[in-house]
């Protein structure tokens, strides 16, 4: 199907970003909370969605080919890529090997999150999904060979957000905090919040104890403000294609 009849899929649903953003705090209140963290950007300079590590990137077009369950978890997927600073821990790794091992990550984290679906296309891998993204890109190094024979369509991990992603490590690790209380608060047993695991440079964790008493900060000035896009920047591992989930 292409773009220009997308928002007449017969299996998708009209994408409206402000209300899928209020739909997902009653979903899981703890991803809620992280997503204020985030600059939502609806764009057509992206085939599908991707992030800079800072913005989260929508195609209007390809989200609504999906049911707002999909939506939902696309909306996430791009969330926790940024939340888990994917682009920036990328540092020399292949860009394709290193988007499929994030993939496997995020992925297997939406997957155990009641209310969240992705599109039947998504990566999953059950046995890798619970290690720290590099160990999964070991891992993946040694399963698969050289990343060159790796087969993945395109990736939406885009180049680091320039200026914007000064001071990135800390405005996650403040945000991740404050949505794990936020998520106490609201009873809902995700205090101890899904990425608790992936947190850290290089796999290395965080307390969760250390990240819940974190100071807590003010919501970055652009989060969820939507307005005409800064573009991104294409570069090594962005997005071309349609993606490979």
């Amino acid at each position: 199907m292409n773009r220009a009849n997308a928002h007449e899929s017969q299996s998708g649903e009209p994408f409206d970003l402000p209300l899928l953003i209020f739909h997902l705090r009653n979903v899981s209140p703890f991803f809620g909370a992280l997503m204020m963290f985030a600059e939502s950007v609806v764009t057509d300079r992206v085939p599908t969605a991707a992030t800079d590590g800072r913005r989260l990137f929508f195609n209007p077009a390809f989200m609504s080919l999906h049911p707002v369950k999909e939506q939902l978890g696309v909306l996430v997927h791009e969330l926790l890529h940024a939340a888990l600073r994917h682009v920036e821990r990328r540092s020399g790794a292949d860009p394709n090997l290193w988007n499929i091992a994030a993939d496997i990550v995020v992925n297997g984290m939406i997957h155990q999150t009641h209310g969240l679906s992705l599109p039947k296309s998504g990566l999953r891998d059950q046995d890798l999904e619970n290690f720290p993204v590099e160990e999964v890109y070991q891992l993946l190094l040694k399963k698969n060979g050289p990343p060159k024979s790796i087969r993945f369509l395109s990736g939406d991990l885009l180049e680091p957000a320039g200026e914007l992603a000064e001071g990135l490590s800390e405005h996650w690790n403040s945000a991740l905090a404050q949505a794990a209380v936020v998520s106490r608060m609201g009873g809902n047993g995700q205090g101890r919040h899904p990425c608790r695991h992936r947190i850290g440079h290089r796999g290395r964790d965080r307390s969760p104890a250390r990240l819940a008493h974190a100071p807590l900060a003010a919501p970055h000035k652009n989060a969820c403000r939507f307005h005409p896009l800064r573009p991104p920047v294409l570069g090594r591992g962005a997005v071309s294609r349609r993606h490979g989930w």
